[in-house]
């Protein structure tokens, strides 16, 4: 899993971030605006937490005493507190998984799916805009979600 952004003024503001995840072995993705990075105070992002134990649920990993999961993030530290609280949330034996210090190619698989839901936005994106025949900015509300 990893933080992305849709464009480079987003990704330098630090602004509207989205969260991927990969199932490594099936392929199946994961993405979800989050309007911040990280678990905010007072479970802010609780419904996070229980979205991503969902989607994990649905990809067949059912969490629970029998249940085995690698999750894999960076070191970044708002990542890894929501990693770290999927895992106990999701239940069953969960390892954390980060790539060592330099290595973040050893993440491409999430890079990469990054890249897709990129790419379907642009499409989604250019299709709204020719169908309304209203431009959408950047920082428009609609743009995030």
């Amino acid at each position: 899993m990893d933080y992305m952004f849709m464009s480079e003024p987003d990704k330098k503001a630090g602004a509207n971030p989205i969260i991927v995840m990969v199932d490594e072995e099936t392929g199946d993705k994961y993405a979800r605006a989050t309007g911040r990075k990280g678990l905010g105070d007072d479970g802010a992002m609780e419904w996070l937490i229980r979205d991503m134990a969902d989607e994990l649920k649905s990809w067949g990993h059912t969490g629970g005493e029998h249940s085995h999961l690698i999750l894999k993030s960076d070191g970044e530290g708002s990542i890894k507190a929501v990693r770290d609280t999927l895992g106990k949330f999701h239940g069953g034996r969960v390892i954390p998984e980060s790539p060592p210090k330099g290595e973040s190619s050893s993440n491409g698989v999430v890079e990469q799916a990054g890249q897709l839901v990129r790419e379907y936005f642009r499409v989604f994106k250019e299709q709204l805009e020719e169908k309304s025949g209203v431009e959408l900015k950047d920082d428009d509300p609609i743009v995030q979600w």
